[in-house]
């Protein structure tokens, strides 16, 4: 399912216009913990930590089926270095803050600490790598 508009995709599936979906975490957490939607299975590895009785999409299917949620930061192209280190150095810093720290915990957000331009991109191009065929085996179209 895809976000619409600029509500949660929790608002669709409770209004009955979604069988199912998909979502992150901290996105549906308040509708979780109110009682509006049920969690079938997590697309992770592992079951979370948050949610320890709901059984990973491999538990409950027999096949493995995993999908990570990422977040970058990025900076128009031409931006100077000495601008992307600084950036990159405050960024790592905040990211090591408890409050940070404890936010990032609550909606199963696995923090990359010390992070840096060139693995922000190495991993960029891993998940593209990954996705690109199986994009364009669905037939999906940007739209």
């Amino acid at each position: 399912m895809c976000p619409i508009a600029a509500r949660p995709p929790a608002w669709d599936l409770i209004a009955g216009r979604h069988a199912f979906q998909m979502d992150t975490l901290g996105t549906s957490k308040g509708f979780i913990e109110g009682g509006k939607v049920r969690v079938l299975a997590v697309a992770a590895d592992k079951r979370l930590p948050q949610l320890p009785d709901v059984p990973t999409v491999k538990e409950a299917l027999g096949f493995p089926f995993s999908i990570n949620t990422w977040y970058a930061v990025y900076a128009p192209a031409g931006t100077p270095r000495p601008i992307i280190d600084k950036l990159n150095a405050a960024f790592n810093t905040v990211l090591k803050q408890p409050e940070v720290v404890k936010w990032a915990d609550e909606r199963a957000i696995d923090l990359i600490n010390d992070s840096t331009p060139a693995s922000a991109k190495k991993f960029y191009d891993e998940q593209m790598a990954f996705w690109d065929p199986i994009i364009k085996a669905s037939g999906a179209k940007p739209e």
